[in-house]
This record gives structure tokens, C-alpha cells and sequence, in this order.
């Protein structure tokens, strides 16, 4: 008689960690051997082999706790053992631990709480646990009545419902086992419980009220919108360098550590556009050089806005990604009088202004999705009509109407 012959069964509890994910176990020295109940397992999970063989020592009524890797709850390779268990009675619990909690601190692991039945299989629901959203390890429960709580009735092994509390249905549910037979005997907790809506959750109403707001300021800067004319057979512009410019006192560029003043064109590092200064803290921020503007003879706006393509068309070598001085007093703009220029400017204003409010939006709207999306899957929203069929209601509305 072997010596695991001797003590099968007689155990009445035992914990188990084993290796994870073993690239292989001596599959072909056990085959036959007595302590695969629910099958034997495939090479690359020793971990089934590990649950059944701690479940193999267990008396009725024994309780194994063996930790197992999430890729054990799921792979496709095991789904005959962890259907086996299921249908056995044996899985009493599963319990879904947040990261780091394996003693390599590499392997997201869950607990398999199995009992040996005393007589035919436990037929009462499996229970899971979903403890993978904690965020610090420390705050899995370590009191006895805590674990009370998340397991329910899982160890009771009389049937007199007496009075206790019950477990958060957001951490812990009895799950039927018909339920978990279905789609691959998929074990993972976090698959059947669903996770409170957190505080940053969006409710509906408050959804409502945002997307009815970005509704309207959609509305308002598809409005805004430019429209232009074809500019006609008018002559071509002359052009005139900054250099030229510098010369004859229209502007100035100055040392890159002068602190720039309102209405001072900017130029940037890392290719980032020209931009005027606002006489905010921003300005100060990725300056490679600063121009200052006489307003009496240059509007600042048309200068910056003609300068972009000047500038990007300009080899860049050094590191900071920046124009020289000396490349910058080769840039030229168009020689035009102070009030077409101003023409030029304010609608290169109005249309950064424009790209930035998109930008804004474009970033709140994706935010609203996100809300919108982890809202209907937390449990917190479910889908309303679409656009389509309030335009259909509407008409519909109107026709009933005449």
C-alpha cells in the first residue's frame, strides 16, 4: 500500500499554494494513478493535478483551500476537470484575489475552496467571491467573520437556516451550477458578480444633462464653422523676410529668456505652431524664441498665422527641436497694410480658438463615453432609444398631430 493510499481520506482540512503555470508535471509517470477523480490532467496544468491531489486526502466532509493561477479557472485544457469538479459537488467556492497576492507576487491568482460530499454531490449554488477590484492587497479581509460574511452558507454542513448576515451581493454570490456549465466552466468570480458602480460613475440623469449640453455645443460650432470665397485673380504678394523687418524696427526677436509679453509671437520647441503670447503663466512654457511686434505696423495673429507653414518647412537639427534665430530671420511673410492684416488675424484667431474648443470637446465627449460605457456594464444604466428612434417618434408625433 503507497503512502498516499494510507492517508487518503483522512484529512479534514488542507491548504495548498502550488507551482504556477509548470511548463510540465510527470503526466506519464501518474497516469494511472488513483488520485485523478475528475480527469487527469493535460502537462501544461499541474495545478489541476495539485487541487486533485490535496482533495484526495480529504475525509467527507473535508475542506481543501488550493490557490490556482486565473489562467487554471479558464483554460480551455482543464475545462473537463473544472466541469467534473462542478458536477461532483466538490467546488463549494471560488475566490478572486487582487493582484500580488501569490507568493511570487507575479501570478494573479483565486482560491478553489473544495469539500469532499458526504454521500450524493452537493447540489447548493457555488459561491464567488470577486475580491480583484481592491486596490491594495492589504484590504482583503483577514477575520474570521469577514470570510464568514463572503462565504455565506458554503461550510455549513447542517441545513437549519439560522439567522446571519449576508454577504455584499457586489463581492459574493451563490451562483447555480447550471450557470457555470455553460461557455467553457468558466470559473473567474469576476464573470458572474457585478462590481459596484463606483462614485465616479455617472448616473443617468447626470448623463443626460452632460450629452444634452455637448448636443447643443455641437450644435453651436458646427455653426461656427468657416466659409470662404475663392481669393480671385488678385496679384500675387510680395513678401518681406523678418530679417528686413528686424532692421527697420517693425519687430524684434529677442533672447528665448525674456520674459514675453502680451501680444509677442512665440515660437516653440518640438515643431508645437507660433502663438501670441496671452500674458498668462502658459507663455512661458516651451519658448525657443520671442518676437516682439510694433501693433502700429504688424498685427501679431497674421504674423504667427503665416509663419507656421514658414516654420514647418524648415529642417529642425537640434534637440530641442526648435528654430535658430538665424533660420527664423529668413522666414518671410507677406507684405499686406495694417488693416488686412487684421482681417488675416482675426480669423486665424477665431480658428484656433475653434481648434481648441474642439479639442476641449473632443476630450469631454470621450470622457462622457467612457462614463456611458462603464456605466452600462457596473450595472448602473441600461440603453434608452436611440437617436434614430426619437426622430421616428417625433414624426410620428407630428403626423398624429395633422
Amino acid at each position: 500500500m503507497s503512502v498516499l493510499t494510507a492517508y487518503r481520506r483522512g484529512a479534514a482540512a488542507v491548504v495548498c499554494e502550488p507551482p504556477f503555470d509548470s511548463p510540465g508535471w510527470p503526466e506519464a509517470e501518474l497516469t494511472g494513478d488513483p488520485r485523478w477523480e475528475f480527469g487527469i490532467p493535460a502537462p501544461r496544468d499541474g495545478e489541476l493535478a495539485w487541487a486533485q491531489h490535496a482533495y484526495a486526502y480529504l475525509r467527507p466532509r473535508g475542506v481543501a483551500v488550493v490557490a490556482v493561477s486565473r489562467r487554471t479557472c479558464v483554460a480551455p485544457s482543464g475545462e473537463d476537470i473544472r466541469t467534473a469538479l462542478v458536477r461532483a459537488g466538490a467546488l463549494r467556492a471560488v475566490a478572486e484575489l487582487p493582484s500580488a497576492m501569490s507568493t511570487d507576487n507575479e501570478t494573479d491568482v483565486c482560491l478553489w475552496v473544495l469539500q469532499r460530499p458526504q454521500g450524493i454531490p452537493d447540489t447548493r449554488p457555488v459561491r464567488m467571491i470577486d475580491l480583484s477590484g481592491l486596490g491594495d492587497p492589504a484590504d482583503v479581509p483577514r477575520e474570521f467573520a469577514a470570510w464568514q460574511r463572503l462565504l455565506g452558507d458554503v461550510l455549513r454542513t447542517d441545513r437549519v437556516a439560522g439567522r446571519r448576515e449576508l454577504p455584499d451581493p457586489t463581492v459574493s454570490r451563490a451562483v447555480p451550477r447550471v450557470d457555470l456549465l455553460g461557455g467553457g466552466t468558466n470559473l473567474l468570480p469576476s464573470r458572474y458578480v457585478s462590481r459596484p458602480a463606483s462614485a465616479s460613475t455617472a448616473s443617468a440623469a447626470e448623463l443626460a444633462t452632460v450629452t444634452d449640453r455637448l448636443s447643443g455645443i455641437y450644435g453651436q460650432v458646427a455653426a461656427g464653422l468657416p466659409t470662404y470665397a475663392a481669393s480671385g485673380p488678385a496679384s500675387r504678394p510680395t513678401y518681406v523676410s523678418l530679417a528686413e523687418l528686424e532692421r527697420v524696427g517693425t519687430l524684434t526677436i529677442k533672447s528665448r529668456d525674456d520674459t514675453p509679453r502680451r501680444g509677442d509671437v512665440l515660437l516653440r520647441t518640438l515643431g508645437q505652431p507660433p502663438t501670441v503670447a496671452t500674458g498668462t503663466p502658459a507663455d512661458d512654457k516651451s519658448v525657443a524664441q520671442v518676437v516682439e511686434i510694433d501693433e502700429d505696423r504688424l498685427d501679431p495673429y497674421f504674423v504667427a498665422a503665416f509663419l507656421r507653414a514658414e516654420v514647418a518647412a524648415l529642417p529642425v537639427a537640434n534637440t530641442l527641436g526648435a528654430i535658430s534665430r538665424e533660420d527664423l530671420r529668413r522666414c518671410r511673410i507677406p507684405r499686406m497694410p495694417l488693416a488686412q492684416q487684421r482681417r488675416y488675424g482675426d480669423e486665424f484667431r477665431r480658428l484656433t480658438g475653434l481648434q481648441e474648443a474642439l479639442r476641449s470637446l473632443a476630450d469631454l465627449s470621450g470622457k462622457v463615453i467612457e462614463q456611458a460605457i462603464h456605466g452600462l456594464t457596473a450595472g448602473a444604466l441600461a440603453p434608452g432609444p436611440t437617436m434614430a428612434d426619437r426622430v421616428t417618434a417625433a414624426a410620428e408625433g407630428e403626423t398624429s398631430e395633422r
